[in-house]
């Protein structure tokens, strides 16, 4: 659809009086010094169609004013358009004007008020029919896309920019990402989106992250509790105390004739108590095997419930995404059906909708001739027939988005009945490793419970018992008075009595080394699986980034000059979505007024093929530029100069 004014008429707008401007075809200058109301035709332009100024403002002043700087009062302003859409003339008039009043018992006027007036063709319209008349030849939106330069890089927010960037290109799908990046092959993207890949993963590395913190908890826990002496030092110690209290055990035996029978009855005293020892290490030996092989067992079922409770949250983290989807597509439903509804009613009121406008001239109020108003009653048929084609075809598509927000929803609930089944199964599987852990965990404490034997303690009784026999029969060895030696061996027994004590200790911290041990595999093995996560993370952005290349090189093939950036990337590597223009290499923000506007000019005709529209353009400061860029639609250039009023110039 080609538009192009060929006309405006201006009148009490702004600063024109009374002003008419007839405009060429393909070019026309417009130069005058500042404040001769240059930006006021495009102004005025945008009044006409919106309501608002040329920088999409809806409340500014349009009224005269006087020299004192108030406002004129009790006039109307109004703008005229005559424009040419696919070869049809069109003219659209918006007059703007005061309500003064009388109350009540005075004879003075009072202001309450202004009101707006909108005629097509010279026809009474109302303010809806006006605006929907416009809106079949150009919407809101696409006109200040197309109408204005300086609008999509710099007055659009960034998010809507790259909203119409994207639209202008066929999405690029699964396939084609994978087949530009071949990594992307591990990512289950026939299953999930890769935003609920995305969310899972986080959720993993979240709860990951928490268990590490425990079990890091949990270690500096158990090596605090873990006795910090020098047990080799204690151990030699020990052998020396040993070896004092031998020497005067010897003394106290007597003299060199005895010592045969001494060493004798040391020799069999070590020989008992290495009996003795051999049972108790037989009995510890057993015990710790079988203590380490339930505590590997319970592990390993620990780290099965582990991976299983991942897994299930997984599975509600995406059924109450589906949930959310259905709750949307229900809404969306709801309101289509109450549009539909709505409709119905409209169409109902067009149905009945009977001509009752005048067939009179609004001007001398003299009727019109029989072919006129026939022209008029025709013209009124055919935007009823339109208006009720254009109900179907909205309601058309209502339906159709109805239907398909129901295949969504059914979509959604057979996506939510799998995962609520797989829950159901992993939640078994829980229970079971659960209970299978429970039962080691009783076993470990028995065997842990576990002591010697009635008929071992009773063997070790009886070692013991010889051992004291033959203790005393070496303290009968030799009659001189011992009680120096005697005090000196009693003070090294108890010193070595307190070293047994802290060496018993030393098992212990091999129990907690052991339970350490366990932590800090466990430790590895979610360090591991933290790491594939944040490889998947990697993926997901990889995916975005390859997307975004893929769609930015068929996009930027839409324009000549300006190519657009979607996405930048951040110092530690994640993607930001963006909709930056740089032309000729330069960022859009950096470049003078001249390039900005040349760019601008280049997107307004990449959308205009992309619209099917060619809209009147106008170039304000148009004087900045030297070579303006060629453009297909209608060209309007503002510049300034030194001409005192306004010159029109059509080329």
């Amino acid at each position: 659809m080609e538009i192009i004014i060929k006309k405006l008429f201006f009148k009490n707008f702004k600063g024109f009086k009374e002003k008419e401007i007839d405009f060429e075809k393909d070019l026309t200058k417009i130069s005058g010094d500042n404040a001769t109301g240059k930006t006021t035709i495009f102004d005025g332009f945008s009044w006409l169609l919106w309501g608002k100024d040329s920088q999409n403002r809806k409340d500014y002043e349009i009224k005269p004013y006087q020299e004192d700087g108030k406002n004129i009062n009790n006039v109307e302003t109004s703008v005229e358009g005559v424009f040419d859409v696919d070869g049809k003339e069109i003219k659209f008039e918006r007059v703007y004007k005061e309500v003064w009043s009388k109350k009540r018992g005075s004879n003075t006027e009072t202001f309450t008020g202004n009101t707006t007036d909108f005629y097509i063709n010279d026809v009474p319209k109302k303010k809806k029919e006006y605006e929907e008349e416009i809106s079949k030849i150009v919407s809101e939106d696409e006109f200040n896309l197309l109408s204005n330069p300086l609008y999509f890089n710099t007055i659009l927010d960034k998010k809507e920019r790259r909203k119409i960037l994207l639209s202008l290109v066929k999405d690029v799908n699964i396939d084609d990402v994978k087949e530009a990046n071949k990594e992307l092959e591990d990512l289950d993207l026939s299953n999930h989106t890769i935003e609920e890949i995305q969310a899972m993963t986080k959720a993993t590395c979240k709860k990951i992250n928490k268990k590490l913190e425990e079990i890091a908890a949990r270690i500096d826990e158990l090596e605090n509790t873990k006795t910090t002496v020098d047990f080799s030092e204690l151990k030699k110690e020990k052998e020396g105390l040993k070896k004092e209290i031998e020497n005067l055990d010897k003394k106290l035996a007597g003299s060199r004739n005895v010592s045969e029978e001494l060493d004798e009855k040391y020799s069999r005293i070590t020989k008992i108590k290495n009996e003795i020892s051999e049972i108790n290490s037989e009995f510890e030996d057993s015990k710790n095997k079988k203590i380490k092989s339930l505590e590997e067992k319970n592990f390993e079922i620990g780290r099965k419930i582990t991976i299983s409770e991942f897994e299930i949250n997984n599975c509600r983290n995406v059924i109450e995404d589906k949930n959310k989807e259905v709750e949307r597509a229900k809404t969306l439903i709801e309101k289509h059906e109450k549009y539909l509804s709505e409709m119905r009613i409209k169409w109902g009121e067009i149905q009945k909708k009977k001509f009752d406008g005048s067939l009179s001239c609004p001007i001398c109020g003299k009727e019109f001739d029989p072919d006129k108003k026939k022209e008029i009653i025709k013209h009124f048929n055919l935007e009823k027939s339109q208006d009720l084609e254009e109900l179907s075809k909205q309601g058309k598509s209502f339906n159709e988005a109805i239907e398909g927000y129901k295949k969504d929803i059914e979509d959604s609930n057979k996506n939510k009945e799998e995962f609520l089944i797989k829950i159901e199964k992993l939640s078994k599987s829980l229970e079971k490793h659960k209970e299978e852990k429970e039962e080691i965990q009783e076993q470990i404490a028995k065997v842990k419970s576990l002591t010697l034997c009635d008929k071992k303690l009773e063997e070790i009784k009886k070692l013991e018992e010889k051992i004291k026999s033959i203790e005393d029969e070496i303290k009968n060895i030799g009659k001189e008075d011992n009680t120096q030696i005697l005090e000196q061996k009693r003070a090294y027994s108890e010193r070595l009595d307190e070293l047994n004590n802290k060496l018993s200790k030393q098992g212990l911290n091999a129990e907690l080394d052991e339970k350490i041990k366990k932590y800090m595999d466990e430790e590895k093995e979610l360090g591991k699986e933290f790491e594939s996560q944040q490889e998947k993370l990697y993926l997901c952005d990889e995916y975005i980034k390859t997307y975004t290349n893929l769609v930015s090189d068929k996009i930027n093939d839409l324009f000549i000059k300006v190519e657009f950036k979607l996405f930048d990337t951040q110092i530690n590597g994640g993607i930001v979505e963006t909709a930056e223009a740089t032309y000729k290499g330069v960022p859009y923000g950096s470049l003078n007024s001249a390039a900005q506007i040349n760019a601008g000019l280049d997107v307004i005709k990449s959308l205009s093929r992309h619209y099917d529209k060619q809209i009147p353009v106008f170039v304000d400061n148009a004087e900045s530029i030297n070579d303006i860029a060629e453009t297909n639609s209608q060209l309007i250039t503002l510049s300034v100069s030194k001409f005192k009023n306004i010159r029109v110039e059509n080329l």
